[in-house]
Parts: C-alpha cells; sequence; structure tokens
C-alpha cells in the first residue's frame, strides 16, 4: 500500500495516482485564487487600495476587499476614478460649466462609494475618495501618494470597440 504522501508525490509528478486515489485538486472551491492570496500575504498588505472605475461599486470586489483588510490587519481605502469632463465647443477646458459638471460628478461618486462602505465601517476603519483623471495614471499616482502594497480593482465593463482596440485598463 502505498502511504498518502507517495500519492501526493505521484500526482505531482504528472504520473497517474496509485490505486485508485484520485489526485487532490490544489484549488477546492470557485474562489480558490483569493484563499491563496490570502494565505500569501501573512500579514504582508498593510495598505490596500480598491478601485472601481466609474464609481459603480462591485458588492463582491468590496467583500473581499474587506475581508482581505481584516484577515491582514491593514488599512482599506475605496476609491472611485472620474474621467475628466469637458464641454467641448470651443469652451475652456475648467470652464464654469464644466467645472459645475465635474462637481456633480464627483458629488454622486462619493455617495455611491459611502454608502457602499457604510455596511463594513462598523468592522473596519474605511477611507473614501474619488480621483480625477486618466484612471490609470490617477491609480499610480495613488498609490505613490500614500505607499499602497496592494491594488484592488474591478475590471471596466467593454463594448466590442474596446475590445478591439484596447482600453487603458491595467
Amino acid at each position: 500500500r502505498y502511504s498518502e504522501m507517495e500519492n501526493q508525490a505521484a500526482c505531482s509528478s504528472f504520473s497517474k495516482p496509485r490505486q485508485g486515489k484520485a489526485c487532490e485538486p490544489r484549488w477546492r472551491d470557485s474562489h480558490g485564487l483569493f484563499e491563496s492570496l490570502q494565505a500569501m500575504a501573512m500579514n504582508r498588505f498593510q495598505n490596500i487600495l480598491c478601485v472601481f472605475p466609474g464609481g459603480r461599486p462591485d458588492p463582491s470586489a468590496l467583500h473581499r476587499a474587506v475581508a482581505l483588510a481584516e484577515n491582514n490587519q491593514s488599512r482599506l481605502t475605496v476609491v472611485a476614478v472620474a474621467v475628466p469632463i469637458s464641454i467641448g465647443m470651443g469652451m475652456p477646458e475648467n470652464g464654469p460649466i464644466s467645472a459645475d459638471l465635474q462637481a456633480s460628478q464627483i458629488k454622486v461618486m462619493k455617495q455611491n462609494i459611502t454608502s457602499a462602505v457604510k455596511p463594513y465601517r462598523e468592522r473596519l476603519n474605511i477611507e473614501t475618495g474619488v480621483l480625477v483623471g486618466i484612471q490609470f495614471l490617477e491609480i499610480i499616482r495613488e498609490v505613490l501618494r500614500n505607499g499602497h502594497d496592494l491594488v484592488i480593482k474591478v475590471p471596466e465593463p467593454q463594448d466590442w470597440l474596446d475590445r478591439f482596440l484596447g482600453s487603458e485598463d491595467l
């Protein structure tokens, strides 16, 4: 009879398992990547940045970011990234109409992020904010400014043209 250690060695060497024993899968559930990230972290992540493009928080990503921050006893910052608004039509970029539109967009994004984070505030101190600019540049600037050591970002939904031409997503 083969011991379990020999069976694992047989499974890891790409041969068939002995005596009809099945090889253990490395990931037991659909969220195996998250659990492996938690295991790898082992208090390595101290300052986590969670980014929601367009100000639409994803509840599952937020829940995972909060769980990871709790498990690592780290800081969590949740931000949305707003695209700079320009009214165009020959108007100056930072004119009063553009500034008003930008201010209302930022206000709505702050409200969305604050309401999404509200259930978790009892368990964890979460900072929130809105960044304005080109998404990937603002994320990099935020990381450099505040020393984040992990960025969790939800991908943006893409239409067929973005898939064809590419996007500015990280």
